[in-house]
C-alpha cells in the first residue's frame, strides 16, 4: 500500500498489522425449532456488528493498553497507522 515502505518488514514475515476498528460480539448460539433458529441465527450477525460497534472505544482501549504493556516489556515494537485504523507490530528478537 502507499504506507509501506519499499522494503517492509511485512515482506520477511517479521511484522503485522492488527486493524482495530472493527469488532464483531459472539452472541449465544440460536436455540429452539428450526425456524426459530435461522431467524436468530440472521440476528446474530447483526447484533454482533452492531454490539461490536458500540463497543468499538472500549475494546480499542484494551487492545492499545495490551500492545503498550508488551511494548513497555521490551517483547514487541508498535507503531500507530497514520492512514489505516491498524497498529503495526513488529516482535523484538532478543539474539
Amino acid at each position: 500500500n502507499e504506507n509501506a515502505a519499499i522494503v517492509s518488514s511485512h515482506s520477511y514475515g517479521l511484522s503485522v498489522d492488527i486493524f482495530y476498528d472493527e469488532y464483531f460480539v459472539a452472541v449465544a448460539p440460536p436455540e429452539g425449532s428450526e425456524e426459530t433458529k435461522q431467524f436468530l441465527s440472521r440476528m446474530r450477525t447483526r447484533t454482533g456488528y452492531l454490539l461490536g460497534a458500540a463497543l468499538r472505544r472500549q475494546l480499542r482501549t484494551i487492545l492499545t493498553e495490551a500492545l503498550l504493556e508488551l511494548q513497555r516489556q521490551g517483547k514487541i515494537y508498535v507503531i500507530l497507522e497514520k492512514n489505516q485504523r491498524c497498529y503495526h507490530v513488529t516482535p523484538v528478537i532478543h539474539q
